[in-house]
């Protein structure tokens, strides 16, 4: 895996942890407070909201992912 990919997996995953933790902690501990919940909110939403753009933009949904196909070498003569 390259770098980059490693990077957004990593990135993605992350967010959504800490936004789901935040979430269930504030149901758990029965005391909401609403800009933490908004801030948790837009953590679990972000790695979709950049799916979204990269869509938009026509990038293809995973970076750097994709193995390129192997050139032959020129022959020369």
């Amino acid at each position: 895996m390259k770098a980059k990919a490693t990077f957004a997996l990593v990135r993605d995953a992350i967010c959504l942890a800490a936004g789901i933790f935040g979430i269930l902690y504030q149901q758990v501990k029965e005391q909401i407070n609403i800009e933490l919940l908004l801030v948790y909110l837009t953590l679990v939403g972000t790695p979709g909201a950049i799916g979204l753009v990269h869509l938009i933009r026509g990038k293809p949904e995973t970076d750097g992912t994709a193995s390129l196909p192997s050139e032959s070498p020129s022959e020369s003569h």
